[in-house]
Parts: C-alpha cells; structure tokens; sequence
C-alpha cells in the first residue's frame, strides 16, 4: 500500500487490493488497479478512464495535462474536495469554501 492522507484511502472489498484515493488535483476518487502498479500514470478516476489525467477545467487552469496523483497530506485532500465541491479554481479549504459539503 501507498500512504496517503489520512481518510483517503482503502482497499476494496471485492478482494482486489485497490487501493482508493483523492486525487490532489480535482478531488476525484481515484484509483490504483494492481495491474497499473509502476507504471507511468498508475492512477485512474475509474474503471473506464483510460488517460489518468483531472478533467479538462483543471487541465485549462494549469495549462499543461495533469495527471491524478494522491493526496499524502490532510491539506491537499481539503483543498481538492473543496475546489471540486465548488468549482472555485484557486485552492482553497473546506473551512472557507463557500459551498461546503
């Protein structure tokens, strides 16, 4: 297992071992399918995400694609639900967003 932020992650109950996740980005659960373990991009927004990467507002903001990557920290969890939760495109917490969960 990778250790990310606390709450963010488990395993799923089917008897898969993949591992659950908020990605750091856009908030989004993603995923790690044993399968895709070290390779380039191994985390997935689903099962049919083929790319890895945030969807395409988050990809306008930073100019470049953005691949998922796990939140390892309790802050970058909060900023990503809180910017997903919202839509508002500068990080922020959930403490001062204004449409809270």
């Amino acid at each position: 297992m990778i250790p990310l932020a606390e709450g963010t992650y488990t395993q799923l109950a089917d008897g898969s071992g993949t591992q659950v996740a908020t990605c750091r980005h856009c908030g989004h659960h993603i995923y790690l399918y044993l399968r895709l373990a070290g390779s380039r991009n191994p985390w997935r927004g689903g099962e049919y995400d083929e790319t890895g990467r945030c969807p395409i507002e988050v990809e306008e903001r930073a100019g470049t694609p953005v691949p998922h990557d796990p939140a390892v920290t309790f802050a970058e969890r909060e900023r990503a639900i809180a910017s997903a939760s919202c839509g508002t495109a500068y990080e922020h917490s959930l403490a001062v967003c204004s449409t809270p969960l």
